[in-house]
């Protein structure tokens, strides 16, 4: 499934399994990102963790996104910056 088919299917019926799949999908470079920001695990876990809690909160703003994993990028690093200020 792609991005937009899975968050779709969130956003319509809450399916918990598709969220977990498009997490499941970005989870690990995401961390990676965070990390090398903030060289802190715990932080960066926490960064990422609130990322997603933005998907799953507002699913459709990334149904209008060309590239998923570039919005995702963005708000890690400005979570991160939020952070370190």
């Amino acid at each position: 499934m792609t991005d937009q088919e899975l968050l779709l299917a969130y956003e319509q019926s809450r399916d918990v399994k598709s969220l977990g799949t498009f997490v499941e999908r970005y989870q690990n470079a995401l961390l990676r990102f965070a990390y090398h920001m903030l060289s802190d695990d715990s932080l960066a876990q926490d960064v990422v963790q609130e990322a997603f809690l933005r998907v799953a909160r507002n699913p459709h703003r990334l149904l209008k996104v060309d590239n998923c994993h570039n919005w995702l990028i963005r708000i890690v690093r400005n979570i991160c910056i939020d952070h370190i200020r």
